[in-house]
């Protein structure tokens, strides 16, 4: 109920600004679709929604492998998932406190791109990327500083979920602090239509972290799990500044 009422009262608040909205007055004209149009909207959404599609399939894998590797742990396999499903409830406040200050940013870049004003382009994405930092570096500090009042608030639980949890901070989100820059670079490539490469940029996570979790556990068990993130973390934050610095550079 709570899932669904969110989604209502989300939906309510957007047809609530947009009959107030200030720029211009919307018609029915506006919402019609043509070729161009679906184009357009199609080349700037691609990368956001394959990551989704991505997303959903590499969740898939790591509950399944949670599941499979746990069960034959210290941890146990429910113990294992229950522990994760914590640790990444908590990585979304802060994950989505670097994506609202991506997307801001996009039509920033978007704007200047356009006037060929480039160099704002470069500092609108250097002061999001430092935001994102920021944000990826508090989450490490209470990551590691906070465990126990961390999972305290979620309750306690039996056998290894506490010792797992604690170890899932540490180890798979070591890196977390690079968390921002595949989302934010993907929404700067879409900003300056170069979609194909941010549809690169926001497929080399998921890919590389389904990759190593179908790999390292064969030779590690759940140890390959937790190591499989911030290996994947490190290659994405890699595969987006090498796209980003390219693409910057021919921009003059």
């Amino acid at each position: 109920m709570a899932t669904v009422l969110g989604q209502v009262m989300s939906a309510i608040m957007v047809l609530l600004y947009m009959k107030s909205f200030k720029t211009g007055k919307l018609t029915g004209h506006h919402f019609k679709l043509t070729k161009e149009r679906l184009f357009e909207i199609v080349s700037i959404g691609a990368a956001a929604s394959l990551n989704q599609a991505a997303m959903l399939v590499m969740n898939l894998v790591l509950n399944s492998s949670l599941r499979y590797y746990g069960d034959r742990s210290i941890y146990g396999g429910s113990e294992a998932l229950a522990a994760a499903g914590v640790v990444t409830k908590l990585s979304f406040l802060f994950y989505s406190t670097m994506i609202g200050c991506s997307i801001g940013g996009s039509p920033i870049m978007g704007f200047n791109f356009g006037a060929r004003q480039y160099d704002r382009v470069k500092e609108t994405y250097k002061k999001v990327m430092t935001f994102a930092l920021i944000v990826g570096a508090l989450e490490t500090a209470c990551l590691w500083l906070f465990p126990d009042l961390i999972l305290s608030v979620f309750g306690s639980g039996a056998g290894g979920y506490e010792a797992f949890a604690i170890r899932y901070m540490h180890i798979f989100m070591l890196l977390v602090v690079l968390t921002g820059l595949p989302p934010i670079s993907m929404n700067t490539m879409s900003a300056i239509r170069k979609p194909k490469m941010g549809i690169a940029i926001s497929m080399s996570k998921q890919i590389a972290l389904i990759l190593l979790l179908l790999i390292l556990p064969q030779f590690f068990g759940i140890e390959g799990i937790l190591y499989a993130g911030p290996s994947a973390d490190l290659l994405a934050g890699i595969c987006s500044i090498w796209v980003i610095q390219r693409e910057f550079s021919l921009l003059g």
